[in-house]
């Protein structure tokens, strides 16, 4: 049970021990005790400047001269020996102002506090034994992290940095996890075709059209974002369904971001599982950094290329929502080029005009159920733009005169004998 004395317990425990060792000139002199103080005075420096979680700073600070105490009491200082958050807990007396008075979640809190600091000090010189939970200061642990991403950076081509280029642009451009031929960077992607307030379907790139044939069955249209340092040669033909997106202006902070990233990565794969997380939080912040930097620079330092002519992101997208993302832009530039090639490839295509929304693949069945509901005499707002986008409602009843959709249907249907039907195949094409 937990008793509130208040912000501090005011007991006396082990960690305060630390204080002795660092007044104490004579200690100097010990070769144990001097690893174990420098090691410390990195730790100390680390948290103090770079802990996120400010509050928590002193505790952080009492934990680290705990672990470097116990150090000092295990008799060899490389020994895989240290204490779980359970025993830091109990043994230090930690009091943290928690919202419930749990002994339970003070010790979780005491474990987030542990793994900020593994972060803060980019989890060198201190250890998480996984098996039994223990953390204890491992003064080996001292590995040059960026000098070896910068190595590796170094040794990779541009093939290997346009991989993990797009890898970034993937995540960027709010792409799911699953592709959607295994092996390649292609997606399926909706794009709204603004004027019929409709979306039509077709394939986002990650790569040049040498890949088209992959993706099957064919669709409206193709997107292709390229490789900014090794494209692939491709010819292109001027399609009306393919638009290209290019990386124009590269600067070197995008390359160096891009080169740590990358560094970062391959060494995460190259590496034990112990030391992993050094490079994965490495490769974590260069992400950032490019993720910003594409975000930034988007409308700038990218082209747009449809029918052979390059234009900036602007002109093609001609409107980009305030605050768009990768993705909303995408779909400005690739609504704006398609839309005349749309026109004529469904010239006769219903204007959904009164929607609130584009008819989409996640929403279609809910237009549809409620076009046929206003039919039966179960009247909706969305039942009834659905009806009038097919020139069905005179005066807000269901007529179809009007309607050359209705009419071809029933042209067909004067023209059947008594007794006959039409299939559906007669009715709707199947790509």
């Amino acid at each position: 049970m937990l008793v509130d004395v208040g912000d501090d317990p005011g007991l006396i425990s082990f960690d305060g021990y630390w204080t002795h060792v660092e007044n104490d000139p004579s200690l100097k002199a010990n070769p144990s005790i001097r690893e174990v103080r420098n090691k410390f005075d990195i730790l100390q420096t680390k948290i103090q400047g770079a802990f996120s979680k400010k509050v928590y700073i002193p505790l952080a600070l009492r934990i680290i001269r705990a672990l470097a105490v116990h150090r000092l009491t295990t008799g060899d200082i490389y020994t895989k020996l240290g204490l779980t958050s359970e025993e830091l807990r109990d043994q230090l007396f930690l009091f943290v102002a928690v919202p419930e008075k749990d002994a339970v979640f003070l010790q979780r809190t005491i474990e987030t506090v542990l793994r900020e600091i593994l972060k803060t000090v980019s989890y060198q010189y201190i250890t998480c034994n996984e098996e039994n939970g223990q953390y204890f200061l491992d003064l080996k642990k001292d590995i040059a992290v960026d000098e070896l991403i910068e190595q590796k950076a170094e040794t990779l081509d541009n093939t290997a940095l346009d991989r993990y280029y797009l890898n970034v642009f993937e995540k960027v451009a709010d792409c799911s996890e699953t592709t959607y031929v295994t092996g390649y960077n292609i997606w399926e992607y909706e794009i709204p075709w603004h004027e019929c307030k409709v979306t039509r379907e077709g394939y986002l790139f990650l790569g040049a059209p040498n890949e088209r044939s992959t993706a099957q069955p064919p669709c409206d249209f193709y997107v292709y974002v390229l490789q900014p340092y090794e494209p692939p040669r491709f010819k292109d033909e001027h399609k009306k369904d393919e638009i290209f997106i290019r990386l124009q202006k590269k600067d070197e902070k995008l390359l160096r971001f891009l080169r740590l990233y990358a560094g970062a990565k391959e060494m995460s794969t190259q590496t034990p599982v112990g030391t992993r997380n050094l490079y994965e939080e490495k490769a974590a912040s260069y992400f950032k950094s490019l993720a910003d930097w594409i975000r930034t620079n988007f409308t700038t330092a990218y082209t747009v290329t449809y029918k052979g002519k390059k234009s900036s992101v602007p002109v093609a997208a001609k409107e980009i929502p305030p605050h768009a993302g990768i993705r909303e832009i995408i779909n400005a530039i690739a609504g704006s080029c398609f839309s005349g090639y749309f026109y004529d490839k469904y010239p006769d295509h219903p204007r959904f005009s009164k929607l609130a929304t584009p008819v989409a693949r996640a929403n279609k069945k809910e237009y549809i159920a409620a076009a046929y509901q206003h039919i039966n005499g179960k009247p909706s707002k969305m039942g009834r733009a659905i009806l009038d986008g097919f020139v069905l409602l005179a005066d807000d009843k269901i007529k179809t005169h009007k309607s050359g959709y209705a009419n071809w249907i029933i042209n067909k249907l004067e023209k059947l004998a008594p007794g006959q039907v039409i299939n559906r195949s007669e009715l709707i094409d199947t790509l």
